[in-house]
């Protein structure tokens, strides 16, 4: 009787011993797996941000493009004007030609006025220094890449970790990589911004870049050298750029003459195109702090000489309203080059403490199955159970983009997330952490 009674009792410690062992390993599975859920979510967050900032550079740089067009609708629109009045006034004399190119005129002046509208208040909605499409984007990284902190992270984790049981928590290992310094950094010198810059340059239509050399044959205007007789012709140029230092201001100028051929050079022995008659003429600004004369010569305005002093008088007594509201190349993030040398495809890792207390595990004597001699408590170290997972970001093109070597970047969102293992110093961090933390 007595060793029957024994032998119950030892078959009974063991199966409480095996359902303990059991609850311990399948709650430590469970903390493995949500661990890792933890830190690719986590990776996926910070990967998404760094994807954002990716497009809102991108819609940064439309917006510069299309501070472009509308002053290169703004200066062609006052060329065409300028254009149709001097051909009426030519043509005045002309039955029917001069009154239906009077008519053009009085078409193109009202069509001047409201390209001038339209463009003053796109510059002012894109660029305006506060409350502009492309300052609210500026903000928007900035607010983004806060919440890609390391708080941020464990805030995240924590709550993938508690979806997968409520009894978890978890929290982002500090100081596992530079992401928050070294990485990212936001544009503040001129010459961080003139990569901006020329990326927006590129990025510009060739109407807008340069609408120069364009020829219109006039057969019958006189012109001879050496007396033979040359058709004359109409020549058409101009174009658009960031003027000045290149950053702070957009120009655009449009200016057509009449040219033809005349003896010229040493001694009058060579034939050269001379400006005969200005046509038409156009130029505008878009600058917080208005030149009021054109800076550059983007599109060769100059070769039209007459009729590009008529531009610059033009535009020095135009109205600047709206478009003094262009803030200049935007100050976005992008990857910090200095910080990264040549590290061409960085990669940043996130890693991932989770933790659950020992009196949380559903064993026998947590659940209430057993009590006094029966009570046979796991032996589990700390009184806790703890697991590390770490995540990496990574920057790849698309497998169905066109093959090229493309380094990574913060202008187009190609970054990734992948499961890594931890690394030896993630694993120290996190045994410090099982050491001192106390769960709440």
């Amino acid at each position: 009787m007595v060793l029957g009674l024994a032998l119950l009792l030892l078959c009974l410690t063991g199966l409480i011993l095996q359902f303990n062992a059991g609850q311990v390993t399948s709650t430590k599975m469970r903390l493995v797996n949500a661990t890792d859920a933890a830190a690719y979510s986590a990776a996926i967050w910070r990967a998404r941000i760094l994807n954002f900032v990716a497009y809102t550079n991108r819609a940064i740089v439309a917006q510069e493009v299309a501070v472009a067009q509308a002053v290169t609708l703004a200066s062609y629109a006052r060329f065409i004007e300028q254009f149709s009045v001097n051909a009426a006034a030519i043509s005045a004399d002309v039955p029917g030609l001069g009154q239906a190119l009077a008519a053009w005129a009085g078409t193109a002046g009202v069509s001047r006025a409201m390209a001038e509208t339209a463009a003053a208040a796109e510059i002012r909605l894109r660029a305006a220094d506060t409350l502009g499409y492309k300052s609210l984007l500026e903000k928007s990284q900035a607010i983004s890449l806060a919440a890609a902190s390391t708080f941020a992270m464990s805030a995240a984790a924590n709550e993938v970790i508690k979806a997968s049981d409520p009894r978890f928590f978890a929290h982002a290992i500090a100081g596992v990589d530079a992401f928050e310094q070294g990485f990212i950094k936001r544009y503040t010198s001129d010459e961080e911004r003139g990569r901006l810059k020329q990326v927006v340059l590129e990025s510009i239509d060739p109407f807008v870049a340069g609408r120069d050399g364009v020829f219109w044959p006039i057969p019958n205007l006189p012109g001879a050298c050496f007396g033979i007789p040359w058709p004359g012709r109409i020549e058409k140029n101009g174009g658009t750029t960031l003027s000045g230092n290149g950053l702070e201001r957009w120009e655009a100028a449009d200016t057509a003459s009449v040219h033809h051929v005349r003896n010229g050079g040493f001694l009058g022995l060579s034939c050269h195109w001379r400006e005969a008659l200005a046509m038409g003429w156009g130029a505008a600004e878009a600058a917080a702090q208005p030149q009021r004369t054109i800076l550059e010569d983007a599109g060769r305005p100059s070769n039209n000489g007459v009729s590009f002093a008529w531009a610059n008088a033009a535009l020095a007594s135009a109205d600047s309203s709206g478009f003094d509201a262009y803030s200049g190349i935007a100050r976005v993030h992008d990857l910090d080059v200095q910080a990264l040398g040549a590290e061409y495809f960085p990669v940043r890792r996130i890693a991932i403490f989770g933790q659950v207390r020992a009196t949380a595990v559903r064993t026998a004597e947590v659940a209430a199955l057993v009590a006094g001699r029966l009570s046979v408590p796991a032996p589990l170290a700390g009184q806790k159970i703890s697991a590390v997972s770490a995540a990496e970001i990574y920057f790849r093109r698309p497998a169905q983009a066109p093959e090229r070597t493309e380094y990574a970047n913060l202008f187009n969102p190609y970054w990734h997330v992948r499961l890594v293992a931890p690394t030896p110093a993630e694993r120290a961090a996190a045994e410090a952490l099982y050491v001192q933390a106390d769960t709440p």
